[in-house]
């Protein structure tokens, strides 16, 4: 007779269900990794957005206005590029007036600079990123935190689209030192009062303490127009010696419509410190910085004339050549941060 037995689990058996349920909280562990992980680099890219953003802003507005109401500004943008509207800004330092950075980071030598770090914050007033496949293996969540530190100053090099230049004398004379400039600021209409006129090689009265050009006081033979690369274009950049362009006429590449286009804009006016006192072709100009000029009008000669939108007159008659207009402050323009800030100021993320 065949005997009945009870058939017990092999040890295989139980290897195989250990294996399994080790197989799935793995694969569980796998799961909360890649969502959980994925939600805070998703945050991090938002959190640098703001960060970015922020910090963009204010050096904006240090730039121009003294930094304003710098944390409402930064809190604003930070919240403004989050999903759900709200983030944190725990940190806003700089340069004064901002609240100084504990660890201040390298910046250009004269320029200006604000840093800026925002963190992670949910609709529920919240700092961390909640986890959810993460909560069965004890984590709730993270914080995260972003930072930009951004920079301000005169740009190291330009291109100018009025191939000009006038001495710094005239640029300080005329802004009290780089202290004063036409307010309000473009856009005009309405147009501010004081119009300056700018005079090149003339016997028209010059600004106090300022040598004329006339018989080559400032640079024989020079009218103030720098040689040209194309067009009306003229490249140059801060502590740099460039050619001039002789005789009253502008340069042949700079033809009458593209300089009328210029009037009612403002330009960048490389302004110089140092001649090098020769003649002709020989002649050059050391440039210290950039000015930025709101063009209202011009009387050079021929068809380089055009009527003041202040005054509806030219600026000046005769054999005088002459712009007139404002020196404008804080124009941005494109470019890397290296020179003196004397109305072009180059906004630049520096970290």
């Amino acid at each position: 007779m065949r005997r009945l037995t009870r058939d017990e689990p092999s040890e295989e058996s139980g290897a195989a269900l250990i294996l399994t349920a080790m197989v799935m909280f793995s694969l569980l562990a796998v799961s909360a990794f890649v969502v959980d992980v994925g939600a805070l680099v998703a945050e991090r890219r938002i959190l640098q957005n703001g960060a970015d953003a922020a910090a963009l802003a204010v050096a904006q507005d240090c730039a121009s206005t003294g930094c304003g109401p710098y944390q409402a500004t930064a809190t604003g943008l930070a919240s403004a590029n989050a999903d759900d509207g709200v983030s944190t800004v725990n940190e806003v330092c700089g340069t004064s007036p901002l609240p100084a950075c504990t660890a201040p980071p390298a910046v250009p030598t004269g320029a200006g600079y604000v840093r800026v770090q925002t963190e992670s914050l949910t609709a529920g007033g919240s700092n961390q990123v909640p986890f959810t496949f993460a909560r069965i293996m004890g984590f709730t969540g993270a914080t995260v935190t972003r930072r930009t530190t951004v920079a301000w100053g005169g740009p190291a090099a330009l291109t100018s689209q009025l191939p000009l230049t006038i001495s710094v004398c005239e640029f300080n004379f005329y802004t009290g030192n780089g202290t004063a400039f036409a307010t309000p600021s473009p856009p005009y209409p309405p147009y501010p009062p004081n119009e300056r006129t700018i005079y090149f090689h003339t016997k028209a009265p010059m600004p106090s303490g300022c040598p004329s050009s006339q018989a080559g006081a400032d640079l024989p033979g020079g009218f103030g127009w720098l040689a040209t690369a194309t067009d009306c274009a003229t490249p140059s950049s801060a502590d740099g010696w460039f050619n001039d362009k002789t005789g009253r006429p502008a340069p042949a590449s700079c033809d009458p419509p593209e300089m009328a286009a210029m009037r009612g804009k403002v330009a960048y006016v490389p302004v110089y410190d140092l001649v090098n006192g020769l003649n002709g072709n020989n002649g050059q100009y050391h440039i210290e910085g950039y000015a930025a000029f709101y063009l209202t009008g011009y009387s050079i000669t021929g068809q380089h004339r055009q009527r003041s939108l202040v005054s509806s007159q030219f600026p000046c008659g005769g054999n005088d050549s002459c712009i007139s207009g404002y020196f404008v402050r804080d124009q941005p323009a494109p470019g890397t941060i290296g020179g003196p800030s004397m109305g072009v100021v180059v906004i630049q993320v520096i970290g």
